[in-house]
């Protein structure tokens, strides 16, 4: 068991897991993964943030999950780490069915700032596309989509 799993305190959690992402080495994946379903909402941000260096198909099915947490903090620490990652077609297509299920504003939009980034990307387009249809956005957050989209 990790020691990070063993510490009491969410706090001390919390700063764990920034200094494991901080040092970003692949030994410490393991670790970071372990803490995804902590209670504390603060510590589950910390594991989405700590995933930032860890490129890897295992960190983005682990950021597509917590992209989906019940707390909004979560759910947008998630995304925005998404848009450290590399993301190929198969990766895009993975945020086209997150794109369709998501529905809390703050990740929402932060969902369209990591496609937006990278809306020179047909595959991104795309999902920017299918979301721009969606009736049930911000008027502010359809508004920023119609720009992107021209």
């Amino acid at each position: 068991q990790p020691l990070v799993d063993q510490l009491a305190d969410p706090a001390t959690r919390e700063t764990a897991l920034r200094g494991l992402g901080n040092a970003g080495l692949a030994a410490h994946a393991n670790a970071i993964a372990a803490l995804r379903a902590d209670p504390e909402p603060r510590v589950r941000r910390a594991v989405a943030s700590a995933l930032r260096t860890h490129d890897t198909e295992a960190t983005l099915a682990l950021l597509l999950g917590l992209a989906r947490d019940t707390d909004a903090s979560v759910a947008a620490e998630a995304v925005r780490t998404l848009g450290d990652l590399t993301l190929d077609a198969a990766a895009f297509a993975r945020l086209g069915t997150l794109a369709s299920t998501v529905h809390e504003p703050l990740v929402l939009e932060d969902l369209v700032n990591v496609l937006a980034t990278r809306a020179d990307l047909a595959e991104a387009r795309a999902v920017l596309a299918h979301l721009a249809v969606r009736t049930d956005l911000p008027s502010r957050l359809a508004a920023r989509l119609r720009g992107l989209l021209g």
